[in-house]
């Protein structure tokens, strides 16, 4: 039996129940309650599938990345060898379908280039306070090149087209011709989003996690961390403030040292992440 080992992930706005959609495939399970994600987290799941008649099997690794948009570093760097997408909408919030065209895609054409890709319309258990229908969910999957069969009214709550979707995708990705992307297309892409943003604590925030994820150089390892710190730190994704980014950095040091990384590189460290919090516009 072949045995293929793809990354994909999981992108959408915030609240759009990515986490809940890993949780209910790989576990068959569902929670009401809401799991912010923070930065990403990855799960993994085995598929055993034929392809031409022949036994395939599928190694899923999952990344269920963070929706907040200004993540743009830690998003970029979770990515990087993406080979295929689930892009997640929720139903009953329009604005969720249209920053699939007007961020999740050009962000990840720039980074991944062309992956085979399918569209989930989120949380259909509550359709009686649909926002759009389906012809609007395949007007966006043409405008970023999903096939409209490779869109889907789901449900983590009942599981309604949640492994229809990943399947679909798995099979995508074994069966695709694949498609290069230009350096020109990758700067086009980035240019739809990209701005002269101002720095704030979340740019900041963004900023830590990802000059942390490089000093530890796994970053599912940096990523359990950092979790870990944030929580510690009582951050808010939504809403950081100075004295949660300082009790953060200084427990990113605590745990640099638990990691075995040197006293005076951890102090360095921490110096240059305390820097980036005076660089924050009055």
């Amino acid at each position: 039996m072949k045995t293929y080992t793809k990354k994909i992930a999981l992108v959408g706005d915030w609240g759009t129940g990515k986490t809940s959609l890993i949780r209910r495939f790989v576990l068959n399970a569902f929670d009401d309650s809401y799991i912010q994600t923070i930065g990403t987290r990855v799960s993994k799941k085995v598929i055993d599938t034929k392809v031409n008649d022949e036994e395939v099997r599928i190694n899923l690794v999952i990344w269920d990345v963070l929706g907040q948009k200004d993540y743009r570093s830690v998003q970029k760097n979770a990515f990087v060898g993406v080979e295929g997408a689930i892009f997640v909408c929720d139903i009953t919030r329009n604005d969720t379908l249209s920053s699939l065209s007007t961020y999740w895609h050009p962000l990840l054409l720039s980074v991944a280039g062309k992956q085979p890709s399918v569209i989930v319309a989120n949380k259909c258990d509550l359709l009686g306070l649909a926002a759009f229908t389906m012809e609007d969910v395949k007007r966006i999957a043409t405008e970023i090149g999903v096939s409209e069969d490779c869109c889907y009214l789901s449900s983590a709550k009942t599981g309604e087209n949640v492994e229809i979707a990943f399947n679909k995708l798995a099979m995508l990705m074994l069966t695709s011709v694949k498609i290069e992307t230009s350096y020109k297309e990758r700067v086009k892409a980035l240019e739809k989003i990209e701005g002269e943003d101002s720095i704030t604590y979340k740019t900041v925030l963004d900023a830590i996690f990802l000059d942390f994820t490089k000093v530890i150089g796994d970053e599912e390892k940096a990523m359990e961390i950092i979790n870990s710190c944030f929580r510690q730190s009582g951050l808010s994704l939504k809403y950081p403030t100075r004295e949660g980014l300082e009790l953060l950095i200084e427990h990113l040091r605590q745990a640099e040292l638990t990691a075995g990384i040197k006293p005076e590189i951890a102090e360095t460290n921490k110096a240059r992440r305390m820097k980036l919090i005076e660089s924050v516009d009055a």
